[in-house]
């Protein structure tokens, strides 16, 4: 797996929303802009539900994408979770993602 940074700042983040290839799956919003260095951010909203969710979502989606950083190309990655992410199993979320990693073509 390579070693990725973090996207922090507003502008970072900004810049992704704008200029990236975006793909909406059932379980998350998937935005990859091609880049120099591999860089990824989860995103949960309150729409998600109480701080416990909210973590458990983004954990389960740093857990999918360190599964997938290795066949990933070089680029920023944001990632966006949507409440049905909680309630589906582990695999098909996992399944979801690398489809739509597959149809951004953000996978080698």
């Amino acid at each position: 797996m390579p070693k990725y940074g973090r996207l922090s700042h507003t502008s970072e983040f900004a810049k992704v929303y704008k200029n990236a290839k975006k793909w909406h799956c059932y379980d998350a919003s998937v935005y990859f802009l091609a880049a120099d260095e591999f860089r990824f951010a989860v995103v949960a909203s309150k729409k998600i539900g109480n701080a416990v969710a909210r973590n458990r979502a983004k954990r389960r989606l740093r857990a999918i994408f360190s599964e997938l950083a290795s066949t990933a190309k070089l680029g920023d990655y944001v990632i966006i979770a949507k409440d049905s992410l909680l309630s589906s199993k582990y695999s098909q979320a996992s399944k979801n993602i690398r489809w739509a990693l597959k149809k951004i073509g953000a996978l080698q």
